[in-house]
């Protein structure tokens, strides 16, 4: 069933609303938290959901008034924790934000600016990031790259492009399409935000790119739903994915062609029980096609693999 959310009814609604969920990063979220409390563009309100941390560490944030805090005593998935701030969520615009990543002071007035004048078919926009990894060697420098969004050419380049990044790239949604298209589902514990855009898609919306690089993702050590760990689950939900979104697929068969890719070469990931090296990507046809799937290029950051072939996919 699709829960109604807020359009922005009271004149003294926030623009933006920025969902946080967090869990078990107190440190983390701290700076979350203070790179939306220091942005330029000030009309905004920020929904915090602790899913199920060990500690209950809410109480050492901020006083602002702009600040919700929401705790699930249990953890239920982080798909869970962004409908608890949809459903509450007051703003035109629904930014996400994960608790381990920060915005620059840009990221509001930028997606504003591009935002605030366009058509109802403009349901979604992301922008460029700034990936900081941790050193694979102990007291080591920090591995910094940029990606900045590229203009496209045409729509499918566009659509191609837009499926490859998760919410960690600045995504923010116009209230209006996720009444329509309705929340995250909460079956899900991986990719969820894959689903997400290609519901948006199928609906006939357009995404937005913003141009410039309004955030700083941070790749560390700890849990990410990313890890190899989650390599059977993220199996199972792309070749979901694939069945139920076949018709959407169908008529996009360069997504369809990497989402599928990904699906084998996690397979052999898992059939190998390897989750650090390159053994899959080592034996695929084309790994450029690899390099286009959503999450494959947020996994590829962050594992220790050879100098050169990280040079051969840019990388660093």
């Amino acid at each position: 069933m699709i829960k109604q959310m807020h359009t922005n009814p009271e004149n003294n609604a926030p623009v933006f609303t920025v969902i946080l969920p967090t869990r078990d990063r107190a440190a983390m979220l701290r700076k979350a938290v203070a790179s939306v409390r220091t942005q330029s563009f000030r009309d905004f309100e920020l929904i915090v959901i602790d899913d199920g941390s060990a500690t209950n560490y809410l109480a050492d944030l901020p006083a602002d008034p702009r600040i919700q805090v929401i705790r699930n005593p249990v953890s239920l998935g982080v798909s869970h924790a962004r409908n608890i701030g949809i459903a509450r969520a007051a703003g035109t615009y629904v930014s996400f934000l994960d608790d381990d990543d920060e915005y620059l002071s840009s990221f509001l007035s930028s997606t504003y600016a591009c935002l605030k004048a366009t058509p109802e078919e403009i349901g979604i926009s992301w922008c460029g990031a700034k990936f900081i990894r941790e050193s694979s060697e102990p007291g080591g420098a920090p591995v910094v790259r940029v990606r900045e969004i590229p203009e496209h050419k045409n729509r499918q380049e566009l659509l191609e492009d837009f499926v490859k990044v998760g919410t960690g790239h600045g995504v923010t949604i116009k209230a209006t399409c996720l009444n329509k298209v309705g929340p995250f589902n909460e079956t899900l514990k991986v990719a969820g935000d894959t689903d997400m855009f290609f519901r948006i898609l199928a609906q006939g919306f357009t995404p937005l790119r913003v141009p410039g690089v309004h955030i700083v993702r941070h790749y560390h050590r700890g849990e990410r739903l990313t890890g190899a760990a989650w390599f059977p689950e993220r199996v199972r939900v792309w070749e979901w994915l694939l069945d139920e979104h076949s018709k959407f697929l169908d008529e996009h068969p360069g997504i369809k062609s990497g989402l599928q890719a990904g699906v084998d070469s996690l397979k052999q990931n898992v059939r190998n029980g390897s989750g650090n090296a390159l053994i899959p990507l080592s034996a695929t046809r084309d790994t450029r096609e690899l390099w286009r799937l959503p999450k494959v290029r947020d996994w590829l950051t962050r594992v220790a693999l050879p100098r050169k072939i990280r040079k051969q996919l840019q990388i660093d």
